[in-house]
């Protein structure tokens, strides 16, 4: 997605700026969630590039899978098997060409990076060529076990979310341990990883016991102003496991 660069404001690196991070690490809750407004303001709602771009992307992107899920896409997949090696190829072909072009045009300080960013077109394309990768996977057999972890960490993925910004918070901000910037990057990559491997074991485990994950049920809930049975019954979970 290109956006344009016509928007004049003052923006303020938030991130970097030393007034705005004694808030983050302060270890007072006030603060903490005064720098996390402040910061959603001046790096996302007034950034025209994330703002509308991104913001856009993500509409696209929501209408897109809605579409995919009204033409029966989903339980279509091996009939599609022809059409995803297509579309794998082609997405990798595309994403590295926009890759390569990228490259260069920042590089060399290209003028159309004045009106036009293909930063969002990479995204895409790297977007669609894992999908499609993960899908041929899937409807080849292979690795089961692994998708049925991610099935469940998926059904549980607004919980999932807002469990590891919790967790991020107390991790790396002043009301935590404060351990941002102060560790090699490995450290940060396999902390997430590892956080991410624990909450799909806890969600497959959460979802054998109950229906929803505790903040998907709540909105469920609230959503179609209707009760809806959180724990499985007895018959429920013996159903689950002769499928399995």
């Amino acid at each position: 997605m290109a956006y344009i660069k016509s928007f004049n404001f003052e923006r303020i690196d938030i991130i970097s700026n030393p007034e705005y991070l004694k808030l983050y690490y302060s270890g007072n809750w006030l603060d903490f969630f005064k720098f996390n407004l402040v910061a959603s303001f001046y790096q996302q709602i007034i950034v025209p590039g994330y703002a509308i771009t991104a913001h856009l992307v993500m509409l696209a992107c929501m209408f897109f899978g809605a579409m995919l899920q009204k033409l029966n896409f989903f339980n279509r997949l091996n009939e599609m098997k022809k059409l995803l090696k297509y579309v794998l190829i082609s997405s990798l072909v595309i994403a590295v060409i926009i890759g390569i072009v990228f490259y260069f045009a920042i590089e060399n300080k290209a003028e159309f990076l004045k009106f036009f960013h293909p930063y969002f077109w990479l995204i895409l394309s790297t977007m669609i060529f894992i999908a499609t990768g993960i899908t041929l996977l899937y409807i080849n057999g292979k690795f089961k076990t692994v998708f049925s972890y991610f099935s469940a960490g998926g059904k549980m993925t607004l919980t999932n979310y807002i469990a590891q910004n919790i967790l991020a918070a107390f991790i790396f901000s002043g009301i935590g341990f404060g351990v941002t910037y102060t560790l090699p990057y490995w450290f940060y990559l396999a902390l997430a990883v590892f956080v991410f491997i624990i909450q799909l074991f806890i969600s497959k485990w959460w979802l054998s016991k109950y229906n929803y994950g505790p903040i998907e049920w709540l909105w469920r809930c609230a959503s179609y102003r209707e009760w809806f049975s959180f724990k499985k019954t007895q018959s429920e979970v013996i159903t689950e496991i002769k499928t399995i």
